[in-house]
């Protein structure tokens, strides 16, 4: 990937703004999905005991062929609905970050992004060993694609750190932790 483009069609400016815009809308997607899943899990039990079992009950349900109880549902849109939380924080950063030019905000970005790929991959394995081959097949795919773009915004990080566009601050904090890791080789 080189100086010059981001994923074949944009610059690296560019391509990392539409990169957060669009992992912006997909967290939020997230995170009111989750939500959305927990207050009406809530709700039904209180309006349709009988479909959703009496308050408190551990009802089994059934979903993508696993046999969930209510608790551990609970459990996975909790973790869904921090992540996304965390995501979409991250990526009003990585906007902010562009048009700021702080190398610190697009770093953040990048751990987060790491971190929800991770997720992903771990997903798909998970998945797999469910035999849901389609579903893990594109949850592979995805967290491939979205790698790649981890890359682009690395690249760009980079970038914003050779031109020597990153405010006082962040120059500071990178020349700082290059002094330590030259101490520390001697």
């Amino acid at each position: 990937m080189g100086d010059g483009e981001c994923c074949f069609v944009f610059k690296p400016h560019k391509g990392c703004l539409v990169l957060g815009l669009v992992t912006f809308l997909c967290s939020t997607f997230l995170t009111v999905t989750s939500c959305y899943y927990i207050i009406v899990e809530e709700e039904g039990t209180r309006i349709s005991p009988v479909l959703h079992g009496p308050p408190g009950s551990n009802r089994t349900h059934h979903i993508l062929g696993l046999d969930l109880k209510k608790p551990v549902i609970h459990i996975i849109l909790v973790i869904i609905l921090i992540m996304g939380v965390l995501w979409m924080t991250a990526s009003l950063m990585l906007v902010y970050g562009i048009r700021k030019n702080k190398a610190t905000c697009v770093m953040f970005y990048f751990f987060v992004g790491f971190i929800v790929t991770l997720l992903l991959v771990l997903s798909a394995i998970l998945e797999l060993v469910q035999k849901m081959w389609p579903l893990s097949l594109v949850t592979f795919m995805f967290s491939m694609m979205y790698a790649y773009c981890l890359v682009a915004v690395y690249s760009f990080y980079e970038q914003l750190r050779r031109s020597g566009t990153l405010s006082d601050t962040d120059q500071l904090i990178l020349d700082e932790d290059f002094d330590t890791d030259i101490e520390n080789v001697d």
